[in-house]
């Protein structure tokens, strides 16, 4: 007996339908890219919410207005469920407890407390 391939435990364009799926998707694109660029975290995450709802629109067999238009609610429902997510796994710092910058401004410089998982608002 084998078990899952490689290919069946990452996310397929199926499972990014969903709505487990593409808050999966949202959520970890939005920290790679805040993480690895510094993006902003809210608007990143806004934009990948709504081009998620508008895949899963896409990939339906309902390609009227109406379903069109039921993507921006379920664009927020991915971004609020992402941020829950993004909140849930980080812990709130104490006052005073800011990141702090050590280097002199080079790209040597590193970001104390910068960490993968952090709060969008």
């Amino acid at each position: 007996m084998t078990g899952p391939t490689i290919s069946q435990q990452f996310l397929t364009p199926s499972e990014l339908a969903t709505l487990g799926g593409a808050v999966s998707a949202v959520l970890l694109i939005t920290n790679a890219l805040r993480y690895a660029l510094g993006w902003n975290a809210k608007v990143i995450g806004l934009i990948l919410s709504l081009l998620a709802a508008c895949y899963g629109t896409w990939v339906s067999n309902d390609h009227s207005s109406q379903a069109w238009v039921l993507a921006v609610p379920n664009a927020a429902l991915i971004y609020s469920s992402a941020i829950g997510l993004a909140s849930m796994t980080t812990k709130i710092p104490l006052k005073g407890n800011s990141p702090q910058i050590i280097g002199g401004g080079g790209p040597e410089e590193v970001q104390v407390g910068k960490r993968f998982w952090a709060r969008w608002f």
